[in-house]
Formats: structure tokens, sequence, C-alpha cells
């Protein structure tokens, strides 16, 4: 089961190879079109700092909150789960992982983690 995180775990080479491929193995599409961060073919505006923060989850009645760098250190597992989390922030300070770290979540344009 490979995804976007995979192959951001890969070395320089191999993600250049990967990216670089005209046809797809499996039935998410190209790897450039998929995993737009990790293939250097994001649209200009997909940044993330690793300060961004991201509403992480409500605990003890209060919201909590994370940055990407946090996120980045995460399973590959736990990238996903919570980058696939539509949580809404209910003070509306930050927004969900998907947006706030678009970068980590390979969630350029809009486009959920593969």
């Amino acid at each position: 089961n490979k995804n976007c995180i995979w192959l951001a775990k890969k070395n320089v080479d191999e993600i250049e190879n990967i990216c670089a491929m005209m046809e797809a193995e499996g039935p998410k599409g190209l790897a450039k079109d998929v995993c737009q961060a990790t293939c250097e073919t994001c649209p200009s505006e997909c940044f993330q700092a690793t300060s961004n923060k991201f509403f992480y989850k409500m605990k003890k009645g209060n919201p909590f909150y994370k940055n990407c760098l946090w996120l980045s250190k995460r399973t590959d597992d736990k990238i996903a789960e919570i980058c696939l989390k539509e949580n809404l922030d209910p003070s509306d300070k930050y927004p969900p992982a998907m947006i706030g770290c678009p970068v980590t979540c390979e969630s350029c344009g809009g486009v959920e983690p593969q």
C-alpha cells in the first residue's frame, strides 16, 4: 500500500525516478499528480511553515493545537489519520491539518492525502 508519505521517505534519486514515471502503476494515478508536494509539482501557492498550527482536537473542553513540525514526526499511519480528520476548531482560530499543513498532508490544491 504505497502512498505519498511512503514516497516522501525515499531518497532523492528514488523520488525523482518515481515522480518522472509517465505510466501509473496503481489506480490512484501518476505520482507527480497525486503527490505534488513530494514531486515538487504543486501549484506555487502550496507552502507550509513548520510552525503553522492546526486544530488537533478538543481536550477537557478546550481546543488543542499542534504544528506542522510535530505532525511531520508522526508515523505514516498517524499522519494520514490526522490529515483526514475534518475537525473544525470551535473558536475558528486554526484550520484542520489538511489545510494548515498541506505539504505534510500532501493536500496541495485541496486534494486529500493518498
